[in-house]
């Protein structure tokens, strides 16, 4: 695969992984930039996964971007660049995606670093749970265990009254988020 090949299959993975954990566009630019080019510079004949390689690359450059932060409130978005990117199917239905998206954008930027991580790698990008511990280089029981810590700060957080995700169609109904096939939230 070629250099100019490899960006253009992998830019936009890389690019929305870093928008997801930096939240800035412009240090999402930056950091899918510094990917890439550590990549071009690597030897890659034996890399046997690219695409998770270079994602592997991105969150050990945005991990210690975010050290490296005095900040330390970061914010990402649920859903991924593609699902936005998708065609709509009615602007009303696109707008109220993009509500969604938004407010659990918000809830996902109350997660500690960690936490955040794991479940972006996860729902986001559609890692396995190996594939992140591997990645992050932490126990598989970690992994299993941040993901779970994740999901249970997302139902407290999405339960309080004072949530919008907690109306319905009719307002008396909360609104139930599950997991479809691929590990995206979904309105169950």
């Amino acid at each position: 695969m070629t250099d100019k090949e490899l960006f253009e299959t992998f830019n936009r993975d890389v690019y929305s992984f870093c928008y997801y954990m930096m939240q800035r566009r412009e240090d999402a630019e930056d950091l899918c930039h510094e990917t890439f080019i550590r990549a071009l510079l690597a030897d890659r004949s034996s890399i046997q996964d690219i695409r998770r390689w270079l994602i592997q690359i991105a969150a050990n450059l945005c991990k210690n971007s975010l050290r490296r932060s005095k900040a330390g409130v970061i914010k990402e978005k649920l859903f991924s660049y593609r699902h936005l990117a998708a065609a709509p199917h009615s602007v009303e239905e696109t707008v109220e995606g993009r509500e969604l998206a938004l407010e659990l954008s918000r809830l996902y930027g109350r997660l500690p670093a960690n936490i955040r991580m794991v479940m972006i790698l996860r729902y986001i990008n559609g890692l396995s749970q190996q594939e992140i511990a591997d990645m992050i280089r932490v126990p598989l029981g970690t992994v299993k265990s941040r993901i779970n810590k994740g999901l249970s700060l997302m139902r407290k957080y999405i339960a309080k009254p004072s949530c919008p995700l907690m109306k319905g169609e009719n307002d008396d109904e909360p609104i139930q988020l599950g997991t479809d096939g691929t590990g995206h939230f979904t309105k169950a």
